[in-house]
């Protein structure tokens, strides 16, 4: 053998192990990115390819457009297939009342009947429904009468879908024309009447001989004797009228004065006439019907004018002082109904008797003085309840406590003005009374969200934030 013919076979080498398979990978993938970039290029030209993928745009927002059929991220319409309803596209759209108006007399609509908001399709109808043309949702002439549109910053109005509504459970209240009572609710305290109190007090220095009523709480009569009392100076006015009666004429007189003046009854000097000799003590007697709330009295004690021998109260009527803040000041009146209900389950009503024109320099509160009737002694001095005093009374449009929101700085309701359109309307509370608030801002006869409305607040605040700030010019619909 030729040793020429050796030398190739000296130099050729084993392959690697694996070359054959990463040659192999190397294909394949080179197969696919050509097959990808003849997909991508088919796509681009509108080959077969592209027209049967489904593509959908919002009426409203032709920039808004998704492979999927859903909801307008702007204002959340339901998006339609492109090329369908590409003439619903019209940006000129009325949503305000005024606007609304403007447009159903361009149409010839009458009061009560139902438009397209859309210019452009000019359709009237006399049922709730959606157009025929566009597909968006009919909305209600408005009356001659209507609120003003009063809008709320920061939120716009909006259109949503009944199967929406459905599952956020949305509920309307009618607008109501009605009178309405506010009240002031506080606390209070049971006093006796002053105007039925009396003080059983001597007007002379003396000593307590004898005491009949002993107790505190206990009922006397007008008349009843109360205690004897020994006392010199007494004594000797008794001997000086014994001594004018002899004399007769004004002597007589002056002396009996005398008596009366020291608090002696016309009883008791009658009977000092009939003696004929002074008595050795006078019997103080009950001035009134009541109840001793005070005694202040035992036996042998020494008493001057300035000693309270018993408080008598006449507890058929009794006061109740009630502490009212600056706030309620001015919506409380003289005369009006106050109702007190005790911790102990009595119950009474009355009517404001006084305002007192200064406050307490430590609560800042002045004191509401209301008379009650007490006829079967429920109501007890020193017991506190709650009062619930009239105040303004207001005839207003009237809505449900839940359908207005407050943020701090204004109130509003939301406003439903069919075919699932609503409108946020600022408005002026006036006053509320247990579940009704009086409202300015409304009309009687318009509807307003009582419940879910926290769901149309939130989405009408998105989607006057997706529009840059919420300006009203602008409107959603679903």
């Amino acid at each position: 053998m030729d040793i020429r013919d050796m030398e190739p076979l000296e130099s050729q080498e084993t392959p690697p192990r694996g070359i054959r398979i990463a040659a192999f990978v190397r294909w394949v993938l080179l197969a696919i990115a050509v097959l990808a970039a003849v997909g991508t290029i088919a796509l681009a030209i509108g080959g077969p390819a592209a027209q049967t993928v489904a593509r959908y745009h919002c009426p409203m927002h032709p920039t808004v457009v998704s492979d999927q059929p859903r909801d307008c991220p702007i204002c959340g319409m339901d998006l339609v297939p492109m090329g369908e309803d590409d003439a619903a596209a019209d940006p000129h759209h009325h949503d305000d009342d005024a606007a609304i108006a403007e447009l159903a007399a361009k149409l010839g609509a009458r009061e009560g009947q139902w438009i397209c908001p859309m210019e452009s399709c000019a359709h009237v109808a006399d049922e709730a429904g959606r157009c025929p043309v566009c597909g968006m949702a009919l909305v209600l002439v408005p009356r001659g009468d209507a609120a003003p549109h009063r809008p709320v910053p920061g939120m716009v109005d909006l259109v949503v879908s009944p199967e929406r509504l459905a599952r956020i459970g949305v509920r309307t209240a009618p607008v109501e024309q009605g009178r309405l009572s506010t009240t002031v609710r506080t606390v209070g305290v049971i006093a006796p009447a002053e105007d039925r109190l009396h003080r059983v007090q001597a007007r002379f220095s003396g000593w307590v001989q004898e005491v009949f009523v002993s107790e505190v709480g206990v009922e006397v009569r007008a008349g009843q004797p109360l205690a004897s009392v020994f006392s010199p100076e007494l004594h000797q006015a008794q001997i000086d009228y014994l001594n004018a009666i002899a004399l007769g004429g004004a002597m007589r007189q002056s002396a009996r004065r005398r008596l009366e003046l020291l608090g002696i009854a016309p009883t008791e000097i009658a009977r000092i006439e009939r003696r004929g000799v002074p008595l050795d003590t006078l019997v103080l007697r009950a001035p009134a019907d009541g109840h001793v709330i005070e005694k202040g009295i035992v036996s042998g004690v020494r008493i001057t004018p300035e000693t309270t021998l018993y408080a008598i109260a006449d507890l058929s009527r009794v006061w109740i002082y009630a502490d009212l803040y600056q706030g309620d000041l001015g919506r409380v009146r003289v005369g009006a109904k106050a109702r007190f209900r005790g911790h102990d389950g009595a119950v009474g009503e009355g009517e404001v008797a006084v305002v007192t024109p200064v406050l307490d320099p430590h609560s800042r509160t002045a004191r509401a003085r209301i008379r009650l009737p007490n006829a079967d002694r429920r109501l007890r001095p020193g017991g506190f309840g709650e009062v619930e005093i009239e105040a303004e009374r207001f005839e207003a449009p009237l809505v449900p406590r839940d359908a207005v929101i407050e943020t701090g700085t204004h109130s509003y309701v939301i406003v439903a003005r069919g075919g699932g359109r609503f409108a946020p309307r600022r408005v002026e509370v006036l006053g509320r009374s247990g579940d009704r608030v009086a409202v300015e801002g409304v009309r009687p006869g318009e509807t307003v969200v009582e419940r879910g409305g926290f769901f149309l607040d939130a989405e009408s605040r998105l989607r006057a934030a997706l529009l840059g700030g919420g300006g009203h010019g602008e409107h959603a619909h679903d």
